[in-house]
């Protein structure tokens, strides 16, 4: 039960504090919206009395008297204590942080709430403008329209320097990073991530979510540009504090991050272990996209080791999670692997249809390197069936798509494969060309 408050008629309602008039009136009108009684509202655990005395302004309410009403009136407590005004401006935090939330999984629906922001406070401070602003150019991000929240981003860079709202300009910093990481600009991401962790730590913000995923970017510019031990440093502090503050979602991404350092330093045991706490994680959070990237590493890495039975079952997955969320080029990728483990195991008709699949989603998304590298596997495929003449056709297109792409490594495998088709074939002074530069693959552009 509800404990009531001591009332009195005294003071009267004409001097009783402003906010305590403008609460009973707020009351008043609420319980007449539900179209309930006094008596009805108060329901045993309150009076009919109290009710009126809170109604009039002459009873202050305790907490648990608010929660009460709150819930039987089927509203807010700050719909109860706030004014209009101060009312929308808590309605506007409470939905900017909900888009904050939503942006990377729906980003149209945070531009929907965002929207609603706007219509509710015009005037919002200075940094929840910005804040506002970073939400709509992640939003943009999230759906790859990568100019327009880069402009966005720039431009909230320079408001937020002038105002010195260091988090928001943090946060812009971290982005254009991440925007600079897609499109492969590695120093001008370092230098974007590096200022972004400076800011936040100026602010005292570096243990947020978004310090952490500054840092794990941070890490991922400092592997593309040759410094794996202080990548490796900023993963495992990235590591540390989503441990610190149970963000599991960012747990995981700082996992795929020191998965694929011992990947590359031919650790395929550590690589496998820290890629399957990665996959745990994100299936904790339900995080589909980073998933997705994890469970496609761990195909490879099972495939690599010869365990078949495994790549298989997560191929498999990868491609249904892909399917999901409708991301072509991703899907390319996902049925290219998931090909090249078919062909592994001597499945060669699965091998071919999933090859001819990964090609036919690359020319859909018109990505020319995912388009090649389906064609790789189709070729292969196809000299495992015996079809020579298909599958040099394809590795040759491979090959000179991988060159003009400059993609070294690539290019070498696909002239691996070449090689061994002509061996096979008896044409051994072509072979030998084509395994010269399999062995020897030229600087590419």
């Amino acid at each position: 039960m509800v404990k009531q408050q001591k009332t009195s008629t005294e003071p009267a309602p004409s001097s009783a504090p402003a906010w305590l008039v403008a609460f009973g009136e707020r009351l008043e009108r609420a319980r007449g919206h539900a179209g309930l009684t006094q008596a009805e509202l108060a329901q045993g655990e309150l009076s009919k009395s109290f009710v009126s005395l809170l109604e009039t302004g002459r009873s202050y309410p305790s907490v648990e008297t608010l929660l009460l009403l709150a819930g039987r009136l089927r509203t807010s407590v700050a719909g109860l204590v706030l004014d209009e005004p101060a009312l929308r401006l808590d309605t506007a935090l409470s939905l900017v942080l909900l888009a904050r939330s939503a942006v990377d999984a729906d980003p149209k629906l945070a531009r929907a709430l965002l929207e609603t922001v706007d219509r509710l406070a015009r005037d919002l401070p200075a940094p929840v403008r910005l804040d506002v602003a970073v939400i709509t150019a992640r939003a943009a991000l999230a759906e790859e329209r990568l100019d327009e929240a880069e402009r966005a981003l720039t431009q909230v860079v320079q408001q937020a320097e002038t105002a010195q709202a260091l988090a928001p300009q943090a946060r812009a910093l971290a982005l254009l990073g991440r925007i600079a990481l897609i499109r492969r600009r590695f120093d001008q991401a370092a230098g974007h991530l590096t200022r972004a962790v400076a800011l936040f730590r100026k602010a005292d913000a570096l243990r947020s979510e978004g310090g952490i995923e500054a840092l794990i970017w941070l890490g991922s510019a400092a592997v593309k540009v040759g410094r794996p031990r202080f990548a490796r440093r900023t993963y495992e502090h990235a590591l540390r504090l989503a441990r610190r503050l149970k963000l599991v979602g960012l747990q995981g991404q700082a996992l795929l991050g020191l998965g694929y350092l011992a990947w590359a330093a031919g650790d395929l045991a550590e690589a496998t272990r820290l890629m399957q706490a990665s996959r745990d994680a994100f299936q904790t959070s339900e995080d589909r996209r980073h998933l997705s990237s994890s469970l496609l590493t761990l195909t490879t890495l099972y495939l690599e080791q010869g365990r078949l039975d495994e790549a298989l079952a997560s191929g498999r997955q990868v491609v249904g999670l892909r399917q999901q969320l409708a991301h072509l080029r991703q899907l390319s990728s996902a049925l290219e692997t998931l090909a090249r483990v078919h062909l592994a195991r001597g499945d060669l008709g699965p091998a071919e249809q999933t090859a001819r699949e990964a090609l036919a989603e690359a020319r859909r998304a018109e990505d020319p390197q995912q388009e090649a590298r389906a064609r790789a596997a189709l070729g292969r495929v196809e000299a495992a069936q015996g079809r020579r003449v298909p599958a040099l056709r394809h590795l040759r297109e491979a090959l000179a798509a991988f060159e003009r792409l400059g993609l070294a490594e690539d290019a070498a495998e696909a002239a691996r494969h070449l090689s061994q088709v002509l061996q096979a074939a008896g044409r051994h002074d072509e072979a030998a060309r084509y395994l010269h530069q399999a062995l020897r693959p030229r600087s590419l552009p």
